[in-house]
């Protein structure tokens, strides 16, 4: 079931992504977009999360390392592919934008969930 007020607020989140990333540092506003568009994303997570259809940690823990841990790991192993100057050139010190680059939230948003189970 779809509730229409939260595909409007994933919406605005949506679009404060985009257009905190579009202005980058030249307006005001920027701090206050990224004071709350990724955490909007977090406590949506929070909110259409559903006990009922994960009563155990361990299975839910193990549906969210293939839905969220894999794709990052994947995204960064094509980056690496795609982009191998990061290594061959020894530009080391960059891999922590790559790793999980634009996909940073992935990770995290596992680790809140699995600690955030059952609260």
């Amino acid at each position: 079931m779809r509730i229409d007020s939260l595909d409007i607020l994933k919406g605005i989140g949506i679009i404060l992504v985009v257009v905190g990333h579009m202005i980058g540092n030249q307006l005001y506003i920027r701090p206050w977009i990224y004071a709350f568009h990724m955490p909007l994303f977090f406590m949506l997570s929070g909110y259409c999360f559903n006990i009922a259809k994960h009563p155990q940690l361990l299975p839910f823990a193990v549906s969210r390392v293939w839905t969220l841990l894999v794709p990052c790991v994947l995204y960064t192993v094509v980056s690496l592919v795609v982009s191998p100057e990061y290594i061959c050139e020894g530009r080391y010190y960059e891999l922590k934008t790559l790793l999980p680059g634009a996909l940073w939230f992935l990770p995290i948003l596992f680790i809140v969930e699995v600690l955030g189970y059952n609260v």
